[in-house]
């Protein structure tokens, strides 16, 4: 048979501000358990083992998740332009292409999605440099 865990959730006094938003969570390691912090905005700028940070416009700039770090840049219209990743590198996403390189690596890879009827994805083309 499967185990049990409990876990208990402590939410803002009723008429207080965000009175949805979990505050707390007490449980089992690795449940989600620990503290929550939110923006006037009410984005979650931190929960157990990430820091977030918003943008002007509501969209996630940076995540810390302990030694790893995310960051993203958007677009004037609010679309994901370029992510930078700690660990995976980083991504420059123009419309239907998107160009990565992995960290410590000089290869740069190149993927164009070709879209259909609707919009909808009917192939892919690749490339990497130094191929």
């Amino acid at each position: 048979m499967g185990s049990t865990s409990t876990r208990a959730y402590e939410y803002p006094a009723a008429g207080a501000a965000r009175p949805h938003a979990v505050q707390e969570i007490t449980g089992a390691a690795g449940d989600g358990s620990g503290s929550y912090e939110y923006d006037e905005s009410g984005n979650a700028v931190s929960r157990p083992g990430q820091e977030i940070t918003f943008n002007t416009r509501g969209k996630v700039s940076k995540v810390v998740a302990g030694a790893e770090e995310q960051s993203n840049v958007y677009d004037v219209d609010g679309n994901l332009l370029l992510r930078v990743s700690s660990s995976e590198g980083a991504t420059l996403f123009l419309g239907d292409t998107s160009v990565s390189q992995a960290v410590g690596s000089s290869v740069v890879e190149g993927f164009r999605t070709y879209s259909g009827a609707e919009g909808k994805p009917v192939a892919q083309r690749s490339a990497k440099s130094g191929t």
